[in-house]
């Protein structure tokens, strides 16, 4: 009696995403079941903050669609490997019994439901836990985003240049038309002269005048602003 294996799914295709190295990692430990502790510490970031930072990372739109793009990938290989598995195990199940082994024939039953996952095997495990996940509740540091990357990330093709805009060219005018507005255009105002500044000198009593034998009435009261000028009194 020999076995059917199920249909397999094609692998899908990851869409590229220009995510940095770090979250690359993220995202490939996370889809393959590991905590946003260890994907964080897998990743390469630090394990003080491991759990925050996991969180923080998971909330970017492109990083949780990376994190699809890698767990639909990884789960058509899986279920083919378990596919795989499963019909050999069926194999070794038929020569056991027709070899009277009834005790392989069980084993090989019992690897055969831990492989379809109705029986819990722990080495099956893929992440353990790890000795610093006390750690894991701690504030991040978010200098670690400053780190520079090991590789260059590839550069967005630039847009081509536009060219430069013309400017428009100016309008000639009729010589007739221009003739007719110059000869209606108004005549130019003078700009007023320019007011000379003057110093207003405040009143002196009479009696301070008269201790220095000066003469009320040839006391100036205004002050040319230019010194040549004569005192008006």
């Amino acid at each position: 009696m020999s076995m059917k294996a199920p249909a397999v799914p094609a692998p899908v295709t990851p869409t590229h995403r220009q995510l940095l190295p770090r979250q690359e990692l993220f995202a490939y430990h996370a889809s393959r079941g590991a905590s946003l502790a260890q994907a964080s510490r897998l990743a390469g970031y630090s394990p003080q903050g491991a759990r925050q930072r996991g969180s923080v990372l998971m909330a970017n739109s492109d990083i949780r669609l990376r994190v699809e793009e890698f767990r639909r990938s990884w789960m058509a290989e899986r279920d083919a490997s378990i596919a795989e598995a499963v019909e050999e195990t069926g194999q070794v199940v038929e020569m056991a019994i027709r070899l009277e082994r009834p005790t392989a024939a069980l084993m090989a039953i019992e690897l055969k439901l831990k492989l379809r996952g109705f029986i819990h095997d722990r080495r099956f495990s893929l992440y353990t836990e790890s000795p610093d996940d006390d750690l894991s509740t701690c504030l991040f540091d978010p200098r670690e985003d400053e780190d520079p990357p090991l590789e260059p990330l590839p550069e967005a093709p630039a847009s081509p240049a536009e060219p430069p805009a013309t400017p428009p060219e100016p309008v000639s005018e009729p010589a007739s038309t221009a003739a007719a507005d110059t000869s209606t255009a108004p005549a130019a105002v003078p700009a007023p002269a320019a007011t000379a500044p003057v110093l207003r000198i405040p009143p002196v009593p009479a009696r301070v005048l008269e201790t220095f034998d000066i003469d009320p009435k040839a006391f100036p009261t205004v002050c040319p602003g230019d010194p040549q000028e004569p005192l008006s009194p």
